[in-house]
């Protein structure tokens, strides 16, 4: 990283030499042949329109420069949401047909939640490292499991395992609110971070152990859980409304988990259904692993 950062100022000082030699040469002085000792303001001739002072010539560089860096970032963004648009269609021909998670997905900047070197693969299908042991989940499994939540405008939501906010900047345009649990203060922080520059205002982020959710806003519509455990932890199911849906991966498996969807049908009743295969980061605790192991 630092040699990358050496050469970019080895181009940017090239660059400002460059950019001055031409301005240079594109403009003349009206300094006088006959002057004798130092020039007084009253001897100084008037420069003719359009001529720089040596003064004014770093100033013009600057701004040239600026206008190219500008021109640069605009033309990545602009191939960084046309990438966001492929990733849509992706998504639609995997299987995605519900026109509000494709609008969510299309509307969310993945590059905004990935780290700055990665940011050219952000709207590619898989998922990613965001530090820690971590990984931003792939965009198909978010959106597969917006889906099986069937989230509505009107639902308050648990997010557990925050990792970089991707998912719950995601589930934030489907629902009400998102409260999202993160056990890790550097990523707690930085998704708070980025979720509240991006302008997420309904999303909530607290560092803490999410195997005992978030009581304080509690019940939920819909828990989210982006980490594999053995099982659902007792406070989680206690945390959601009769009629909510529990999204998790679940196995014995650390290398492969299945992904359920639980439904409370009762106090005490969750109707359980299998979506499919995934592979999640674990979640660490009684109901998941042992940190390390």
């Amino acid at each position: 990283m630092l040699l990358r950062e050496r050469r970019h100022a080895a181009c940017f000082l090239s660059d400002a030499a460059y950019q001055a030699q031409l301005l240079l040469r594109q403009h003349t002085f009206a300094w006088p042949s006959n002057t004798s000792g130092p020039m007084t303001d009253a001897k100084r001739p008037k420069q003719s329109s359009g001529q720089l002072t040596p003064t004014e010539i770093p100033k013009q560089v600057s701004k040239k420069i600026s206008a190219q860096r500008r021109d640069q970032s605009s033309r990545e963004q602009a191939n960084l949401d046309q990438s966001r648009l492929e990733l849509v269609e992706a998504l639609r021909g995997k299987g995605i047909h519900d026109r509000r998670i494709l609008d969510a997905i299309g509307r969310v900047r993945r590059d905004a939640f990935v780290p700055d070197e990665l940011k050219e693969a952000a709207y590619h299908d898989i998922p990613l490292p965001i530090g820690q042991g971590q990984t931003i989940s792939q965009p198909l499994v978010v959106a597969w499991m917006a889906d099986a939540m069937e989230l509505q405008p009107t639902d308050h939501v648990l997010d557990v395992g925050t990792g970089s906010g991707y998912a719950a900047a995601v589930m934030s345009l489907l629902c009400a609110t998102v409260h999202s649990v993160e056990r890790i203060p550097e990523l707690a922080q930085r998704a708070k971070a980025r979720l509240i520059a991006e302008g997420y205002e309904n999303v909530s982020v607290r560092c803490g152990d999410g195997h005992q959710g978030w009581p304080e806003h509690a019940p939920f519509d819909g828990i989210c859980i982006a980490a594999a455990g053995r099982e659902i932890p007792a406070a989680l199911r206690d945390q959601l409304v009769i009629g909510g849906r529990i999204i998790a991966p679940l196995g014995n498996d650390r290398s492969s988990q299945t992904l359920y969807r639980l439904t409370r049908t009762d106090e005490h009743q969750f109707k359980r259904e299998k979506l499919g295969k995934v592979r999640f980061v674990p979640l660490i605790g009684a109901a998941g692993w042992d940190e390390g192991h």
